[in-house]
């Protein structure tokens, strides 16, 4: 509650003859009522930016995963496209002598 609405509600209490005390109490549930609603805030800002950071936090591990997977993915390729090449290195080495013999 702000200073100027205390003035306002102790000016219509004067005009309604309101008892000081019930002023005073109204008051400060007001102001109790005020701090609880800025504490909820605080606590959903809290927990909004926590989720936030969860959320960010997931996107980058998933991207670091599908970094790593095509990563393992490129050398899985590379390690058969050496494979093959040596299976046929093999296979010409075997053919060689087999020609040199037959011509």
């Amino acid at each position: 509650m702000d200073p100027e609405s205390i003035e306002r509600y102790t000016a219509m209490a004067k005009l309604l003859n309101v008892p000081q005390g019930e002023l005073i109490n109204f008051i400060r549930d007001q102001l109790k009522e005020d701090c609880e609603v800025w504490r909820l805030q605080r606590e959903q800002e809290k927990k909004e930016k926590l989720e936030e950071d969860e959320r960010i936090l997931k996107h980058k591990r998933e991207e670091e995963e599908r970094i790593e997977k095509r990563k393992r993915e490129e050398k899985m390729e590379k390690m058969e496209e050496e494979r093959l090449k040596e299976e046929k290195r093999i296979a010409n080495e075997e053919r060689s002598p087999r020609l040199q013999l037959e011509a």
